[in-house]
């Protein structure tokens, strides 16, 4: 049997745990922590659609909660070929996007962020030698542009600043000797602009012709054969008085 006396001194005891807690907390905000729940299990379900009269069929998983793609996506062609293969979290595309040839070699590898293409991608001709690779920033491709000849050959290397073409490039031959050596530019998403100075070589890699360009518009200053080269024509010759510049010679570079 619990007394009266019992009671209180139960009572008084609650009271002055209660007075320090207080005493310890005063003048500071009150924070309260909540542990996290463990992370959801995402169940996933697949799906399959097709195309009008079977042309094409994709197959890919959505979490059962959102309804949103998340993990494997596939196209196929209506012979079941597999064309396009990637994955996805929370329906924004993530990770490599690889494009298949119908006989079922890679043709493209693209990194992907957020939904957005970002990072490095290289693609390959039919029989898997490298073709072209380069960077996406946010699905512009920046920097360095490099394509190959199908033999593997270094065909071209160009800069791009927010997908169009933005600074110097650079071209070779088949064989491996130089072609062509300039900067580009871009006015209106018009890409390949030339500009300032351009030099061109045939296919032993000797300097043949010397030009003087604007906006893409180009006008010879010096040839191999001819050496100084009078403008052509009167634009060609306010492009010349324009651009020209001290460290073009009228002898050829060697």
């Amino acid at each position: 049997m619990i007394t009266n006396k019992k009671i209180y001194w139960v009572a008084l005891f609650c009271l002055f745990l209660v007075a320090c807690s207080t005493d310890n907390n005063s003048g500071d905000s009150k924070q309260v922590t909540v542990e996290n729940e463990e992370a959801r299990p995402i169940e996933l379900i697949t799906k399959t659609e097709y195309g009008p009269d079977s042309s094409f069929k994709i197959i890919y998983q959505v979490d059962k909660n959102t309804n949103k793609k998340h993990g494997k996506y596939q196209e196929f062609d209506g012979e079941g070929r597999l064309l396009i293969e990637q994955s996805f979290v929370g329906d924004q595309a993530e990770g490599i996007e690889k494009n298949y040839y119908e006989s079922g070699q890679v043709e493209g590898e693209i990194s992907q962020e957020r939904g957005l293409y970002h990072g490095p991608f290289k693609y390959y001709y039919a029989d898997g030698t490298l073709k072209q690779e380069g960077t996406y920033v946010d699905n512009k491709m920046e920097g360095v542009l490099k394509t190959y000849y199908a033999d593997g050959t270094l065909k071209e290397e160009v800069s791009l600043i927010g997908g169009l073409t933005e600074g110097p490039f650079i071209e070779y031959n088949p064989n491996g000797t130089l072609k062509a050596k300039g900067t580009y530019g871009s006015r209106s998403e018009v890409e390949e602009l030339e500009r300032g100075e351009l030099l061109e070589y045939d296919e032993n890699g000797v300097l043949i012709a010397k030009k003087i360009c604007k906006e893409g518009r180009c006008c010879e200053i010096w040839t191999l054969k001819r050496g100084r080269v009078k403008p052509s024509s009167k634009l060609c010759g306010m492009i010349i008085s324009s651009m020209q510049k001290d460290t073009i010679n009228e002898k050829p570079i060697q």
